[in-house]
């Protein structure tokens, strides 16, 4: 009968394991390794006050907190330039005119020589 009168409210689970519920935050736990974060999970209330916080039909143990910790800011890594700054040298084939490359041979008979 518990079980019947009772209001269920799905929730996402943070990434830091705060769920937050009628502005209100609650610090979930951490009971294992498994870290269902940004997962879906079942806040449950009945009339006379109580309330769970379930996920997977598990009850999840928690606390209720004041507010949620500030997210610290993280830079992001410079990029690191692979090349070089100089420009080529003058006999870099890159500096060299279409004359000197060599062409591309003819598609030919199978068995026949494609380059000589």
């Amino acid at each position: 009968m518990d079980e019947i009168f009772r209001i269920e409210t799905e929730r996402t689970l943070g990434n830091d394991w705060v769920v937050r519920h009628e502005n209100r935050f609650y610090q979930v736990t951490r009971e294992s390794g498994y870290a269902p974060a940004r997962s879906k999970v079942m806040v449950c209330e009945w009339e006379d006050g109580r309330m769970e916080i379930r996920y997977r039909g598990k009850r999840l143990a928690y606390e209720e907190i004041a507010q949620r910790a500030k997210a610290v800011a993280v830079k992001p890594a410079k990029a690191h330039r692979h090349h070089s700054t100089e420009p080529p040298p003058a006999e870099h084939p890159w500096r060299q005119g279409y004359e000197g490359m060599r062409s591309r041979p003819k598609p030919g008979r199978c068995g026949e020589q494609l380059w000589k």
